[in-house]
């Protein structure tokens, strides 16, 4: 029975007066009490009324006028992309006419590609809310009334 006392103490870190929460398969107890963090909370959901931020989109999602979305703003389209992951067409060291597409990112944000040096972002951004930069592409014809 002495020998299942000194097992038990054995495992306790010296020089501490309470026993801290110890590992359950192996009876070994931590010396040093757990890392806490750098005080820093990372938030895993977005409050009500913040705005978020979307790759891809030029400016905050919802940040537009109200029930509006990526795909009914102009600048949502597919965009060609080139070398280097750009939009514009890179200048043809060899002469040659004939450049092409490397791929194409489908609903993806020009407006984005212009404010971020020509690089086009992801695309499928087209269910999100709009943001600010948003004009709309539907076009309104007056009433012949």
């Amino acid at each position: 029975m002495t020998s299942s006392s000194n097992n038990s103490t054995s495992s306790l870190p010296a020089g501490s007066g309470s026993p801290r929460q110890g590992d359950l398969f192996t009876r070994e107890f931590n010396a040093k009490p757990p890392k806490r963090g750098s005080g820093h909370h990372i938030k895993l959901a977005v409050e009500v009324g913040q705005p978020t931020k979307v790759p891809g989109m030029a400016h905050f999602a919802g940040s537009g006028p109200k029930r509006t979305y990526c795909h009914q703003c102009k600048h949502c389209q597919d965009i060609d992309v080139y070398r280097g992951g750009r939009y514009r067409k890179p200048p043809n060291p060899s002469g040659n006419a004939n450049v092409t597409p490397i791929r194409t990112k489908r609903e993806a944000c020009m407006k984005a590609s212009q404010l971020f040096d020509g690089i086009v972002q992801r695309g499928g951004i087209g269910a999100n809310p709009s943001c600010k930069y948003f004009e709309s592409n539907i076009v309104k014809f007056p009433r012949s009334d």
